[in-house]
């Protein structure tokens, strides 16, 4: 029971004899509503969420606990599959991104070192088949003995750059969860590889040895490690994980994304092969209408261009593959 100014009896608003929130003893009946409310000016709220609206807290919408009002939930959730449309979608970002964010400059960059490595080994070969052509086998033999010399170079340098090539998904990841505006430059992409070189050697290193293990012993065992542990270069470029991480990583990431990454990679291949029947046939062309020695040489640059155009293209493709399988398990929102 109430008095007449709706206080009721003990003398506080909303407070029984006693000091307590709850029932006044003697059980007077509840004001409506179902419980005692708490008038303006009361000593704070009273325990077990009286007065609170519905939904779980204050300013909170109903149906979205965890958010603030008018704040909307995060748009991925850990731990999905990726889909191949996103895949396609994050390859269009890239390819709108990529020039202002550095990476198509940072590729040019490290693709004329590749050039530059390159173009000695060619005219090693020019000259070792020109000598064999006029029947001079001793400066053949010179030659052959300089150009395999030159090619352990060459290997260190292809390291060195492919490793680079590996440390920029680190930029291209930053360029799809944080936005366009991320990455500042080609002097920033290529400060951002070279941050990740020698994990990325690494494990470039140890998956390859992996790889080349498996094909050495039936082939199919190539195939399959190299299905599993295809993420562990990424993971450890881009997500700054360590190698025993990435390779444990890259292997869920494949058994939960086999259809997605097999799909990318088949269609990728098929590309490569088309590409590689073109460039087999300029060089053919080349040989027949200028000789084994001068057309081979004149192949050479034209078939290294069209590679590298494909190169850049796959890199993107690849990049926009391994952020969409990474972000759609950790739940990493991609900025459109």
């Amino acid at each position: 029971m109430t008095d007449a100014a709706g206080q009721p009896p003990g003398g506080g608003w909303g407070q029984p004899p006693g000091g307590g929130w709850g029932q006044p003893p003697g059980g007077p009946e509840q004001p409506p509503g179902g419980g005692w409310q708490q008038p303006p000016g009361g000593a704070g709220q009273p325990p077990g969420g009286y007065g609170q609206p519905p939904g779980g807290g204050w300013d909170q919408p109903p149906g979205q606990p965890g958010y603030a009002q008018g704040q909307p939930p995060a748009p991925h959730t850990p731990g999905k599959a990726a889909s191949f449309s996103d895949v396609i979608e994050n390859f269009k970002h890239l390819a709108r991104r990529g020039n202002a964010g550095g990476l198509l400059t940072a590729y040019l960059l490290l693709t004329v070192v590749r050039l530059v490595i390159s173009v000695p080994q060619w005219v090693f070969t020019y000259m070792r088949f020109d000598a064999l052509s006029s029947g001079d086998f001793e400066s053949m033999g010179t030659f052959s003995t300089i150009g395999t010399c030159f090619s352990f170079i060459q290997l260190l340098v292809a390291l060195i750059v492919s490793s680079l090539f590996v440390g920029l998904y680190k930029p291209i990841r930053m360029l799809l969860v944080q936005g366009p505006g991320s990455v500042a430059g080609v002097g920033a992409a290529l400060r951002l590889a070279w941050s990740r070189f020698l994990p990325a050697l690494a494990i470039m290193l140890i998956v390859g040895i992996c790889v080349g293990v498996g094909f050495v012993l039936c082939i199919v065992p190539g195939f399959v490690a190299l299905f599993f542990l295809i993420m562990a270069p990424y993971l450890v470029a881009a997500v700054d994980q360590d190698i025993g991480d990435s390779l444990r990583r890259s292997i869920d990431l494949a058994k939960a994304n086999a259809g997605v990454i097999i799909a990318g990679v088949g269609i990728l291949i098929g590309i490569a092969i088309v590409l590689a029947l073109v460039q087999f046939g300029l060089a053919a062309g080349a040989i027949a209408a200028l000789g084994l020695a001068t057309g081979g040489m004149v192949a050479a640059p034209i078939v290294f261009i069209l590679g590298a155009v494909f190169g850049y293209l796959a890199f993107l493709f690849f990049g926009a593959l391994y952020v969409t399988v990474e972000t759609s398990d950790s739940g990493a929102p991609i900025q459109a």
